[in-house]
């Protein structure tokens, strides 16, 4: 059970580095419609104010201190998981990114969206006998290998989208967690 653990962990971490010092303090963009974006510096703001709002989630996932070993807390962690990055695909999904970046986005938001799907069903095989549940995990774990390679790629970006997300004011706080480091 560690090991899937660990594979849930990597998974959140993948989506940590990506951002890559992406982040924002509160702030929510709740409204209905989209957030036009027109260059690097409006569209590293709308970003970091979308997963901004995130942070605590990210660092009590990132740091609990639940029993892993046990089937139900990992089921409850992925659940968790889950849920935090379908709300972070949605929020994400507000956003209408710059076209120059926009394929770069959009498989940033699907991959986000395909983790938490993932993650759902990880939470579904952990209910299961254990038997059961450890070869629908193995089943999963070649496509959660998949899933992390748009969230790792950052620098795929210009280079003025990621200069734009360590000096824009609102990505403060992932820059303060060293999520590159």
């Amino acid at each position: 059970m560690k090991k899937l653990w660990r594979i849930g962990a990597m998974v959140l971490l993948t989506f940590a580095l990506a951002l890559g010092g992406i982040a924002c303090g509160g702030g929510d963009d709740s409204g209905s419609g989209s957030t036009k974006t027109g260059n690097a510096d409006e569209y590293a703001g709308a970003f970091c104010t979308a997963v901004g709002k995130y942070t605590e989630d990210i660092d009590a996932l990132g740091n609990t201190t639940e029993d892993m070993a046990d089937p139900a807390a990992m089921a409850s962690a992925m659940g968790d998981m889950a849920d935090l990055f379908k709300n972070m695909s949605k929020d994400l999904g507000k956003i209408d990114p710059p076209s120059e970046i926009a394929d770069w986005h959009d498989s940033f938001v699907s991959a986000l969206s395909d983790a938490a799907d993932l993650m759902g069903k990880m939470q579904t095989a952990l209910n299961k006998p254990l038997d059961q549940a450890m070869a629908e995990i193995a089943d999963l774990t070649a496509e959660m290998d998949a899933v992390g390679e748009p969230l790792s790629s950052m620098t795929d970006l210009p280079t003025e989208y990621q200069d734009a997300f360590e000096t824009n004011s609102k990505c403060q706080t992932l820059n303060d967690m060293d999520f590159f480091q």
